[in-house]
């Protein structure tokens, strides 16, 4: 790992440790069990895709570090296209992103039933078959 990635990975981690801090004290010594209830109620449907998105994204570290390692250029006789990693996770951040959007939405009307989170999950499956079609190569 470079100097860049392992100070990320710690403000990663300094991070997560002051927001479960905070919440700690904000709900548990603030007697706001009841708020932290709903809080948690709400966002339980957004936690999955959060948790798909962030063992994607680790995985897509590695793969773009290998590539950089082989570092071997693969011509198509159709077409070239450049792509850099970077376009990849975006793309990546868009698949991910977009139940969120539909699950926040369900949740202006206060309430995320199973058509809500079954509409995420299609769109999800959607792109992301798209994106592994497109990107297939590496």
């Amino acid at each position: 790992m470079t100097a860049k990635e392992i100070f990320i990975d710690f403000l990663t981690y300094v991070g997560i440790i002051l927001l479960c801090l905070f919440c700690f004290f904000y709900f548990i010594f603030g007697y706001r069990l009841a708020v932290f209830t709903e809080f948690i109620k709400m966002f339980v449907p957004l936690a999955l895709f959060g948790i798909i998105f962030l063992v994607k994204l680790q995985s897509r570290r590695n793969i773009v570090k290998k590539t950089k390692e082989e570092e071997e250029e693969e011509e198509d006789k159709d077409s070239l296209i450049y792509i850099e990693p970077i376009d990849k996770t975006r793309d990546e951040f868009v698949i991910f992103s977009l139940p969120l959007v539909i699950i926040a939405i369900a949740l202006f009307n206060k309430s995320v039933n199973v058509i809500d989170f079954a509409q995420a999950l299609m769109v999800f499956l959607m792109m992301y078959f798209w994106h592994k079609m497109l990107f297939r190569r590496r």
